[in-house]
C-alpha cells in the first residue's frame, strides 16, 4: 500500500507539474489535519504520518476550495481519522474540482444527516485508496454526493456504514460522480429508518453517475414491513430520473429485507444502462426487479444467476445475457476474480461505456483480440477451459473422469477450481455420477454437461409481492464435498 501510494503521489505531481509544490507535515509541522489544510495553497501536499486522530482539528475537515493533495504517508491502514460519532471526516461544498485529492485515510465513526463519512455538496474532488468504514447518515452513510457534485470515487473499501433512508454506502442525488474499482461491502440502508434504497449504492434525482469496475458484495436495504412501499435494491436502487451507467461490476450476494431488488432495482423514470455485469446470489429479493412501468433499463451482457426470488422481475434479459454459474475462484473467502472455467470469459461486449481497465488494473479487452469478460475482473484466457477438464489441459478425457473418481474416493484431493471444473451436473457435489457423465461425453454418448445449460428465471411482474417468495428461505444441501459457486 505504501509504494503504492508514493506512487500515486509522484504521478499526481508528474502531471499536474507541481514537481516544487510544497509538501507540509502534520503532525511535524502543523499539530491538526485541519491546521495543515489551512496552511496549504494551490499545488501543495499535505502529508499525515501515521496514528489516530480525533477531537476538534482532526474531523469536519474542509478543504476551502484548495486544489490539494490531502494524503497519508504509509496507506488508509495506518491512518486513521476517528470521528467519535461527534461530526464527518470531511464536508467538500466550495466547488472542489478533481484536484482537490483525498488519499488514503480510513475514515470511521463519522454521523451526520448528509455523508457519514464524506460530503460533498456542489464539489467535484478525487476520493481514492480509502477505507471508508462504520459511519452513519440519513443520506449516504460512507459518502454522500449531492446538488452537482461529481466526484471521481476510486479504489476506496467502503463497509460497514448505515443510512437510515438513501445509501448505506454512497448516495448520489442530483450528481453524476464516477463509482470506479471500490469494494463496498456489508453497507445497510434504513437499518433503523421506515424504509431504505440502495443498501450499496442509491442514485435518486437526475442522477448519473457512472457504476464500474466495483466488487458490490452483501449489502443490504431493509423496508418496514408495516409501509406498503416497492423500495429496495441491495446493492444498487435507481429512482427519479436516475440514469447510471452501470457497467462491469461483480454484484455479490445482496439483499432487501421486506424490499425488492436484491441486486439493481429500478423505479420511477430510472433509465440505467446495464451491461457486462455479473449479478448473482442474491438471497432475497430477487437479481433485477423493474418496479414502474415508467423505468426503462437498458441490459446487455449481463449475468443475472441464482438470486432468490428470481432474476428479473418486471423485465426481460437483455441480449447477450446469460443466467449460469459464474465459477469464482474462491466465494467463501471473497475472491471474485474469474477461475479459468468461468462462462462469463469473453461474454461482455466493448462498448464505449466499458472501462478499458479492470479493477486490478489489467487491461480490458485481455487479451486485446477477444471480447471482455463479465464482471469487475478480466481473466487472461482468450476462452474458458471446458467444464469437464479437470486437468486443465484443454481437452476432456477419461483421464478427467479418473481424476474425479480418485477424488470421490479419498485417493487425491482435488483443488476448488478442479472441483469446480468436475461438478459438470452444477448441484455443488463432486460424485461417481460427475464422472460417469464425463465419460459419456468423451465418447459421444451426450454433447453438452447439465451444467452448461443456461437458463433464465419466469419474468414476475412488477406489483408481484415478494414476501411469500422470502418464506422458503435460501437453498442449501446436506451433501458433503460442496462446492462454492
Amino acid at each position: 500500500m505504501k509504494s503504492a501510494l508514493c506512487f500515486s503521489l509522484i504521478l499526481t505531481l508528474a502531471i499536474t507539474g507541481q514537481s516544487l509544490s510544497t509538501v507540509i507535515q502534520v503532525p511535524g509541522d502543523y499539530t491538526t489535519i485541519q491546521a495543515g489544510i489551512d496552511a496549504a495553497v494551490d499545488g501543495d501536499t499535505v502529508l499525515v504520518a501515521d496514528g489516530t486522530y480525533t477531537g476538534f482539528g482532526n474531523r469536519d475537515l474542509d478543504f476551502k476550495g484548495k486544489a490539494i493533495i490531502l494524503a497519508s504517508e504509509n496507506g488508509a491502514e495506518n491512518c486513521i481519522i476517528d470521528c467519535e460519532s461527534e461530526g464527518r471526516g470531511f464536508c467538500f461544498y466550495k466547488r472542489e474540482s478533481s484536484d482537490s485529492i483525498l488519499d488514503g485515510f480510513t475514515i470511521k465513526n463519522g454521523w451526520s444527516d448528509k455523508g457519514g463519512g464524506i460530503s460533498c455538496t456542489n464539489s467535484s474532488p478525487t476520493i481514492r485508496n480509502n477505507i471508508i468504514i462504520a459511519n452513519f447518515a440519513l443520506d449516504g452513510g460512507g459518502i454522500y454526493c449531492g446538488n452537482g457534485s461529481n466526484a471521481i470515487i476510486s479504489s476506496n473499501i467502503i463497509s460497514s456504514n448505515t443510512a437510515d433512508y438513501w445509501g448505506g454506502g454512497i448516495s448520489t442525488p442530483f450528481s453524476s460522480p464516477i463509482i470506479t474499482g471500490n469494494l463496498i461491502i456489508e453497507n445497510v440502508a434504513a437499518l433503523q429508518g421506515g424504509g431504505g434504497q440502495g443498501g450499496g449504492i442509491a442514485a435518486y434525482g437526475n442522477s448519473s453517475p457512472i457504476i464500474s469496475n466495483n466488487v458490490i458484495a452483501q449489502n443490504s436495504a431493509v423496508l418496514n414491513p408495516d409501509i406498503d412501499l416497492e423500495v429496495g435494491g441491495g446493492a444498487i436502487s435507481l429512482d427519479a430520473y436516475a440514469n447510471a451507467i452501470i457497467v462491469n461490476n461483480t454484484i455479490v450476494q445482496n439483499h432487501t429485507e421486506y424490499g425488492f431488488g436484491g441486486g439493481i432495482f429500478c423505479d420511477f423514470n430510472a433509465s440505467p444502462i446495464i451491461t457486462n455485469n455479473v449479478i448473482v446470489n442474491s438471497t432475497k429479493g430477487a437479481g433485477i426487479w423493474v418496479s414502474s412501468v415508467s423505468a426503462h433499463p437498458v441490459l446487455s451482457h449481463n449475468n443475472v444467476w441464482n438470486n432468490e426470488g428470481g432474476e428479473y422481475i418486471g423485465i426481460s434479459p437483455g441480449i447477450g445475457d446469460i443466467s449460469i454459474n459464474p465459477l469464482f475462484v474462491d466465494v467463501a473467502n471473497r475472491d471474485y476474480h474469474l477461475s479459468n472455467w468461468s462462462p462469463c470469459i469473453g461474454k461482455g461486449i466493448m462498448t464505449d461505456d466499458v472501462p478499458i481497465m479492470d479493477k486490478d488494473g489489467k487491461k480490458r479487452p485481455s487479451p486485446p483480440s477477444s471480447n471482455p469478460d463479465m464482471g469487475a475482473y478480466e481473466n487472461n484466457r482468450l476462452t474458458l477451459l471446458p467444464r469437464g477438464d479437470v486437468s486443465g489441459d484443454e481437452n476432456v478425457t477419461a483421464f478427467d473422469a479418473s481424476l474425479v473418481l480418485r477424488h470421490v474416493v479419498g485417493m487425491i484431493n482435488l483443488s476448488e477450481n478442479q472441483q469446480k471444473a468436475a461438478d459438470v451436473t452444477d448441484d455443488g457435489n463432486v460424485t461417481a455420477l460427475d464422472a460417469a457423465l464425463i465419460l459419456q461425453y468423451t465418447v459421444g454418448l451426450i454433447m453438452q454437461f447439465p451444467a452448461e445449460t443456461t437458463t433464465t428465471a419466469p419474468i414476475i411482474t412488477a406489483t408481484t409481492r415478494i414476501h411469500s417468495i422470502q418464506k422458503r428461505g435460501f437453498r442449501s444441501s446436506s451433501k458433503t464435498r460442496r462446492v462454492s459457486p
